[in-house]
């Protein structure tokens, strides 16, 4: 993300805008159908079929899986994978990312991604996906966009600033006192503790983030004061 923002201030400066395109009830609303056709694509014949006897087994129905599982996991990624390559090479956007059910797109015209946008509408429609109203919208950059845990804003002067979303912050400290509870409880050893936090400050260490980083060690020892 950093990388297409930086490539985008080189090319046309800082006025540019992000496409933010989310999928309404995505899991809920997967065709079985789809999925089916997406693996059978792509794998030998015998994976094939235990694949699909594991799914028809789990999940009845013609639509809707729980996010739960590996192998649900798997098809979200390539239930898309068509329209990933309808967007990178029939609309030629070349600053284009997916994850799941969330894309972005980059670009200088704010007119080419209204375009682009009703195009990939119609190619989710297809498959009986809906795009979300409210998350599906087109952001100025210099204006900022949340993206995978990160707060993405590209200054005038060309500079890519990466913040953990405070959402993500939140939810991290109440998951964290939860565990600190459990410690003091002596049900959890106060390495779990620790364990959940470094995977959590590896993640958020790749933003702009020293200062955050440097309360969040506070409040870890905060919570762990008095426990031998």
């Amino acid at each position: 993300m950093k990388f297409f923002l930086e490539r985008e201030f080189r090319q046309h400066g800082p006025d540019g805008y992000a496409l933010l395109i989310d999928v309404h009830g995505y899991y809920a609303s997967i065709r079985h159908e789809t999925t089916n056709q997406r693996f059978e694509r792509k794998l030998p014949p015998s994976h094939y079929k235990r694949v699909r006897d594991v799914l028809d087994h789990q999940y009845s129905g013609e639509t809707g899986y729980n996010p739960g599982s590996q192998m649900v996991q798997l098809a979200g990624i390539s239930v898309p994978d068509p329209i990933d390559h309808y967007i990178k090479e029939r609309l030629r956007a070349d600053k284009y990312l997916r994850f799941m059910d969330d894309s972005i797109i980059v670009h200088h015209s704010k007119e080419q991604l209204e375009e682009w946008c009703e195009a990939i509408r119609q190619q989710y429609a297809a498959i009986g996906l809906e795009l979300h109203p409210r998350k599906t919208r087109i952001v100025r950059l210099q204006d900022g966009f949340r993206y995978m845990g990160f707060i993405y804003r590209l200054t005038p002067q060309g500079k890519v600033i990466m913040t953990v979303d405070p959402k993500n912050v939140k939810s991290e400290r109440k998951r964290l006192f939860r565990l600190a509870q459990l410690v003091k409880a002596g049900e959890k050893p106060k390495s779990a503790l620790y364990e959940q936090y470094r995977s959590w400050k590896a993640h958020a260490a790749k933003g702009n983030s020293d200062t955050l980083l440097a309360r969040m060690d506070e409040y870890v020892k905060t919570l762990l004061e008095g426990i031998p």
